[in-house]
């Protein structure tokens, strides 16, 4: 023992003898050996340091031979795949703890094609590669695979379930308000908003084989029924109109919307104008079917008039603006024809006529 601590020695001795084979004494080499003990010792601390950092880390840590086989797990890895914790072991190929990840349905989305999926899985096991995979426990792994500069494969697994809960949430919440920035709160339909940016981006795909054709409407003699019924049974009929274009939607494409007021406007894309006038006269029916009573109308109950117009990629329109204008038009005409009915814009034949409609759809209903 020094000040400084232990020393450490290494003797080895062998017997000295005479001449007649007695022994007279011993011979020996004694070293100093106190450095690599020292060094030895921080091996097994450091080891044993390694394997408790290993154990208690959050994340799950396994490495792989260059043939695949597993040689070292921690806890946490096999805490992550409890289905298959049993196949986790050392020893254990990847293309077996694969197969039994199959057998025991832990992973979600494995494809229908199985056993290319686990030579997938094997081969990218030697890349650096990072993936997400859901468990049929509904956790959420992200896996991150490093080869070494032995060949090795470094498979470090987290947990990211909380995070990819949080994202999910967020993106919900994004469609949500999405949604309301784009929904009429009072009916649900699509608001103005919406319906112009649909307008727009369908304007410039109509072409003489695939027609865009507009369906405005407008609840006949609206404002009389507010003030004879009250904006509360106002709003309850606008809900009903509502609901009856949503019955009467035939294809996801079709956008229904809010225009403002009483008014409501259908963009039907891929449409003839006949098809378009169809459809109108089917909802114009189904709306006085309902026999929603109206003191104030001279039919006795809520009728609408509805303006069609379709364009088709050809010069005559050329805005989006006149495109809606000629459905209004056309729903002034159908006013002008004693309301409760549908017309198609045409293009009036003077000038004379075109300016008189103009000034006719600029009008306060």
């Amino acid at each position: 023992m020094t000040a400084g601590g232990e020393i450490w020695f290494s003797t080895s001795k062998v017997a000295v003898h005479d001449e007649d084979g007695d022994v007279i004494g011993l011979a020996g080499i004694t070293r100093d050996i106190t450095a690599r003990k020292k060094l030895e010792s921080e091996v097994v601390e450091s080891r044993d340091l390694l394997k408790q950092v290993m154990r208690d880390m959050s994340d799950g840590l396994a490495l792989f031979s260059e043939k695949g086989v597993l040689l070292f797990c921690n806890d946490r890895y096999r805490e992550f795949f409890p289905a298959t914790a049993d196949l986790r072991v050392p020893g254990a190929h990847i293309r077996t703890i694969l197969e039994g990840v199959i057998a025991a349905g832990e992973q979600i989305n494995v494809p229908e094609e199985k056993a290319p999926w686990v030579e997938d899985v094997s081969r990218a096991l030697f890349t650096n590669n990072d993936q997400e995979i859901q468990t049929d426990a509904g956790r959420w792994l992200q896996i991150r695979t490093r080869v070494t500069g032995s060949g090795f494969a470094l498979a470090v697994v987290t947990d990211t379930t909380a995070l990819k809960e949080s994202e999910l949430a967020l993106r919900s919440l994004a469609e949500r308000l999405r949604l309301l920035a784009e929904t009429d709160a009072l009916t649900g339909l699509a608001n103005r908003r919406a319906f112009d940016e649909a307008l727009t981006s369908e304007f410039t795909k109509a072409s003489p084989t695939k027609p865009l054709s507009i369906v405005m409407i407008d609840v006949d003699r609206f404002k009389a029924f507010n003030d004879h019924y009250g904006h509360l049974m106002g709003d309850d009929c606008l809900k009903q109109v509502a609901h009856c274009l949503i019955r009467a939607r035939e294809r996801p494409d079709q956008v229904m919307a809010r225009f403002g007021g009483e008014e409501f406007v259908l963009l039907l894309p891929n449409t003839a104008i006949s098809a378009a006038l169809d459809f109108a006269e089917t909802i114009r029916s189904a709306l006085a079917d309902m026999g929603i009573k109206h003191a104030q109308s001279e039919h006795g109950t809520v009728t609408v008039s509805i303006g069609i117009a379709s364009y088709q990629g050809d010069s005559s329109t050329g805005e989006v603006c006149q495109f809606l204008r000629e459905a209004d038009i056309a729903l002034y005409e159908a006013k002008d024809a004693g309301r409760d009915c549908a017309k198609v814009f045409t293009l009036p034949t003077e000038p004379s006529e075109q300016a008189d409609a103009n000034r006719r759809a600029c009008a306060t209903r």
